[in-house]
């Protein structure tokens, strides 16, 4: 399995949904995040602003202490949310948060990460920058619970292929589930 025909091919089934259709299934998508213990227990939230067709959290964005990452290089860090108004466009078109306040990681925190499809044990495939891996590996001694969302379709049955720097989610959130994949961590 190809993960960048997966990746192109899962693009061009999100990209063809309508506005209308993200809007909706991502309100769901909320919903069952706000649900979850894991959610409930937390008081950060490193979550990501929506490019394209991918999930939309902004309603998720006011009601809690929200970081957004910035990339430098092959790097990434998160910083505070504090408003549509302070986003600038970076680079691949990303929106990031112009504050520079930084989150306190030794807090539990509930991270929300992005993806163009999963399988069902947490194998993952992202932009292929590996931003996300290498942030993980960086804070892996801290308590951060690791929630993916995707749409429906976005789960796939085969295996997705995974390298050893790879970091799984601890479960995978769409419109109609909540696939466990490893223990919480809060």
């Amino acid at each position: 399995m190809d993960k960048d025909l997966l990746r192109k091919k899962n693009m061009n089934i999100r990209d063809s949904l309508d506005a209308s259709e993200v809007e909706m299934l991502s309100h769901k998508i909320c919903e069952r995040l706000r649900q979850l213990d894991e959610y409930k227990k937390s008081g950060v939230f490193l979550m990501f602003y929506p490019k394209g067709n991918e999930v939309r959290l902004n309603e998720l964005f006011t009601e809690n202490e929200v970081y957004l990452p910035k990339t430098v290089g092959k790097d990434m860090t998160f910083h505070r949310y504090t408003g549509e108004e302070d986003l600038v466009k970076a680079r691949f078109g990303i929106m990031e948060p112009s504050s520079l306040e930084v989150p306190d990681y030794d807090k539990n925190i509930f991270m929300i990460m992005p993806g163009l499809c999963f399988d069902r044990s947490g194998g993952r495939v992202g932009y292929g920058g590996g931003f996300y891996d290498r942030f993980l590996e960086k804070y892996k001694d801290k308590n951060i619970f690791k929630a993916a969302v995707a749409f429906d379709f976005q789960i796939i049955s085969e295996d997705i292929p995974t390298e050893e720097f790879d970091i799984k989610p601890d479960m995978i959130v769409t419109e109609s589930e909540v696939i466990m994949i490893g223990k919480s961590c809060i």
